[in-house]
C-alpha cells in the first residue's frame, strides 16, 4: 500500500513511517477491531485510526508530551472520548496510555491553538492471505489436543503437560524397543 506524494501532513508526520513498519497489512487487527461496528475508529484501513499531533504538544490533562490519540472519539465510560498516549519522561517506559473524554481533548488543542487533525484516508487493504492469516501451527494443534484430554480425564491445571511428558516417553521406549528388537533380529539372522 503506497501513499501517493500529495498526502497531506498530519501535524509535522506524513503516514509514510508508520507504514514502513509494518510489513504486510495487519488482517488480524483490522478484523477484531471492525467488531466495533461504527465505533472501530476507521472506514477502509486500520492506519485511519490513530492521529499523530505535531511534536511538543503538551498540557497538564494529558501528562507529558502527546504521542498519539485517536483520530475519532468513541464510546467511553460515561461518554465520548478518545486513548491519548502521551511520553511523560525519557526512558523506555515513560509513556502513559490514559482514557479522556471528548471535551477535554477539544480543551488541549484549543489551549494549544490548533485543530485537532484528521485522519488520511486511506485506500481499502489487499484481501488477507488466507494461508497465513487462518494457518493455525501445528504445535498449537497438538497442545490443544492434551488439553482436550485432560479435560476430559479431569487432570487438572498441570493435566496437559504430565500427558505430554508421558506421550513423549512412552514414544522414546517404543523407539528404543523397535530398534533393539530389529538389533537383535539382525543379530539373530547373522548365525
Amino acid at each position: 500500500m503506497r501513499i501517493p506524494a500529495s498526502a497531506p501532513f498530519v501535524g509535522r508526520l506524513q503516514p509514510t513511517p508508520v507504514l514502513l513498519l509494518v510489513r504486510s497489512y495487519p488482517h488480524s487487527w483490522d478484523q477484531r477491531l471492525r467488531a466495533f461496528g461504527k465505533d472501530a475508529g476507521f472506514t477502509n484501513s486500520i492506519f485511519e485510526k490513530y492521529i499523530f499531533p505535531l511534536h511538543g504538544l503538551t498540557n497538564r490533562v494529558a501528562e507529558g508530551e502527546i504521542l498519539l490519540l485517536n483520530a475519532q472519539p468513541f464510546p467511553g465510560p460515561e461518554r465520548l472520548g478518545r486513548i491519548v498516549i502521551s511520553r511523560i519522561g525519557t526512558g523506555l517506559n515513560d509513556y502513559r496510555r490514559v482514557w479522556l473524554p471528548e471535551r477535554r481533548i477539544q480543551q488541549i488543542f484549543a489551549e494549544a491553538g490548533m485543530e485537532i487533525p484528521k485522519a488520511i484516508p486511506m485506500p481499502p487493504p489487499p484481501p488477507a492471505p488466507i494461508e497465513e492469516e487462518y494457518r493455525v501451527p501445528v504445535s498449537s494443534r497438538i497442545w490443544s489436543v492434551f488439553h482436550a484430554l485432560s479435560d476430559a480425564l479431569g487432570l487438572g491445571p498441570n493435566g496437559p503437560l504430565i500427558l505430554r511428558l508421558i506421550t513423549c516417553a512412552v514414544s522414546l521406549v517404543l523407539v528404543i524397543v523397535t530398534v533393539v528388537f530389529i538389533w537383535f533380529s539382525r543379530d539373530s539372522r547373522r548365525r
